[in-house]
């Protein structure tokens, strides 16, 4: 924020290049009043409704604006899309030249920037006034898509989240947090698929792989009943009385539970590859096998970073021989 000003990254809502954004407004018969007021005649609809293109790169120098032509069509490469323009964006770029009567390269670099800016305002204009029909919310009150979508989630359904005044509460929230365990890390399985000729062995049981994704989790999860308010801790004669098999998943009243589990051992292997209840653990030395405790202590270290001080005690512990590749100092 600078004054009046206020600095928004329009991709945080609108994750698509302009140019695709701009073909959805054409092809939803857009008015484009906007473009309009600064490009009035036919011509102008015809040529700039449209993303242009600017060779990057190439202008790297206040000198490339004295040029009286576009540079070559290699010049537009782009080292962040590891191409180039297609012949026909150039000859486009040329005609745009030529018809808009640019003297020299500053004069395109102005109607570039000029068209950007306005074909940007109509997308995000339009985006406003759509949220502003369904919604009734701004998006330019919010930082992104997703800051914008939950408040109007929470206007639609009415709902007021209580705020937890209590450190320990948010503490003991924040630690029943998961996260990261979404797969089945399964890295090399066999199966004796009589499809398969090759490998197929019928004295063996018939099996076969299949490949299954889970789509939405997300949604999915935020689609069920969720806590909203109303925390209390149960009594001590609450908690005995409690009987979780009894209680209903799709409930105005919910619980999160804090308990210590027995996991049966003959089940280890099994849920080898998705625990049924992951935790946050901090593994000690002794846990460790005998192959990861080895891992560590097998091999050379190349291109490794210690400090001086560090490697003058290490080498005074065994031997190495050093090859110095680079030498940072400030």
């Amino acid at each position: 924020m600078l004054d009046e000003l206020k600095f928004m990254d329009s991709y945080q809502f609108l994750d698509a290049s302009l140019e695709a954004l701009v073909e959805n407004l054409k092809q939803s018969n857009h008015e484009f009043k906007i473009f309009n007021k600064f490009f009035e005649n036919e011509m102008s609809r015809s040529l700039l409704l449209r993303k242009g293109i600017f060779p990057y790169s190439y202008f790297d120098s206040l000198n490339v604006l004295n040029e009286t032509c576009l540079p070559a069509k290699e010049s537009f490469y782009s080292a962040l899309h590891g191409t180039t323009v297609s012949d026909e964006d150039y000859k486009h770029a040329n005609v745009v030249f030529k018809a808009f009567k640019c003297k020299n390269f500053a004069d395109y670099l102005e109607l570039y920037q000029s068209v950007d800016v306005v074909l940007l305002a109509e997308v995000f204009l339009s985006f406003r006034r759509t949220a502003l029909k369904y919604y009734e919310l701004d998006p330019v009150h919010f930082v992104t898509a997703a800051d914008s979508t939950w408040n109007a989630g929470l206007k639609l359904t009415k709902i007021e989240l209580q705020l937890l005044n209590n450190v320990n509460d948010y503490i003991w929230f924040e630690n029943q947090m998961r996260g990261g365990i979404c797969l089945l890390g399964t890295r090399h399985k066999v199966a004796n698929n009589p499809y398969i000729r090759d490998s197929f062995n019928p004295q063996k049981p018939t099996n076969y792989i299949v490949a299954l994704d889970a789509n939405n989790l997300y949604g999915y999860v935020m689609s069920q009943f969720l806590p909203t308010g109303s925390f209390s801790w149960l009594s001590k004669t609450e908690i005995e009385k409690f009987d979780i098999l009894n209680s209903k998943e799709e409930s105005n009243v919910g619980y999160i539970l804090e308990v210590d589990l027995d996991y049966p051992s003959h089940l280890h292997v099994l849920h080898n590859d998705l625990p049924m209840a992951p935790e946050h653990f901090s593994l000690t030395f002794d846990m460790l096998s005998p192959y990861a405790k080895d891992l560590c202590s097998k091999f050379n270290l190349t291109s490794t970073l210690p400090y001086v001080e560090t490697f003058e005690k290490f080498l005074s512990r065994c031997w190495v021989r050093a090859i110095c590749s680079d030498e940072l100092s400030d």
